[in-house]
């Protein structure tokens, strides 16, 4: 702990970093050390001026004063990745350093979480559970879709008795179960994308969040409705003369990233509720002095 300053005009203790006295409001550059010790007079001992006594209640909340600025501060930070981080995610390629930006905010976030009261600390939690789940669904989904190809693969490399529309029919059907792992992945993900923020939103961007999620997973059937033809056909096509060809994967994969662009739609209202969340805490609006509980309903 830093040694306390003590502020020449009314004694007060005040922690180092400390811009004004917390008992008079005089500025830093009043404070300083304990006053040097009164010259003696003739023919007595040095006589030393004593410190007040350091009240440790006022440092205890100036300590607190300041982790909360600093968690608003981090919080502020985070939201402001968010929102950058979830505009990049549609982007082929540069989806990468979108997830990279939206972790380092969420981390952020979770951190600055007390500023905000139990009911925001609480959600952030939880949306980090969600989350967690929603990811291993997707997992749970590529290593079953992973284990079907290679075991086509396998069987149409040793020369069993399966036919090629046999071998192109189950890489359909695995490329189907991992679009159906992602689509009920994307659900729980986008649950947790809504807690996340929700104790920070005004009512507007509640209803924004809740259209964000709506529309994530309306582009999420519209996207198997087109894909699924599409993947059957590439995988037909990959074995038409006999032996694999990936071409048509291949030009499959550049149309997966033309309709992955449909992802732009609840990236936006996502990210507009982000910001509104973040323009209320940048106004003081939140939080507020003495925190109020909220209860999480639909808009």
């Amino acid at each position: 702990m830093s040694a306390p300053l003590y502020c020449t005009r009314c004694g007060s203790a005040n922690v180092a970093g400390a811009r004004l006295c917390i008992g008079c409001g005089s500025p830093m550059s009043m404070v300083g050390p304990p006053q040097a010790p009164i010259a003696p007079a003739p023919g007595t001992g040095p006589v030393f001026q004593q410190p007040p006594p350091y009240n440790y209640a006022a440092y205890a909340a100036q300590m607190a004063a300041q982790n909360r600025v600093r968690e608003i501060d981090r919080t502020k930070t985070g939201l402001l990745l968010l929102i950058i981080g979830i505009l990049l995610g549609p982007i082929p390629y540069v989806v990468y350093v979108g997830g990279i930006l939206v972790i380092i905010g969420a981390i952020l976030v979770i951190l600055g979480r007390k500023a905000f009261g139990p009911i925001h600390s609480r959600n952030t939690i939880w949306s980090v559970v969600i989350y967690i789940i929603g990811i291993g669904i997707v997992i749970a989904g590529s290593v079953a879709f992973i284990f079907a190809v290679v075991s086509a693969s396998v069987a149409n490399a040793a020369g069993t008795s399966l036919s090629q529309a046999t071998v192109s029919q189950s890489l359909s059907s695995s490329f189907n179960i991992l679009l159906v792992a992602a689509a009920i992945g994307g659900a729980v993900l986008g649950i947790a994308q809504v807690l996340f923020t929700y104790a920070l939103q005004n009512q507007t961007g509640k209803t924004l969040l809740w259209i964000g999620y709506a529309a994530s997973l309306a582009i999420s059937i519209i996207e198997f409705i087109i894909i699924s033809p599409l993947i059957s056909s590439a995988a037909s096509q990959s074995y038409a003369n006999g032996t694999y060809n990936p071409v048509p994967f291949s030009n499959l994969q550049s149309q997966l990233q033309i309709i992955g662009l449909l992802g732009f739609i609840p990236a936006i209202v996502f990210a507009s509720a982000i910001y509104l969340a973040r323009s209320r805490i940048n106004t003081g609006e939140i939080p507020s002095s003495v925190s109020q509980p909220t209860t999480m309903s639909t808009p």
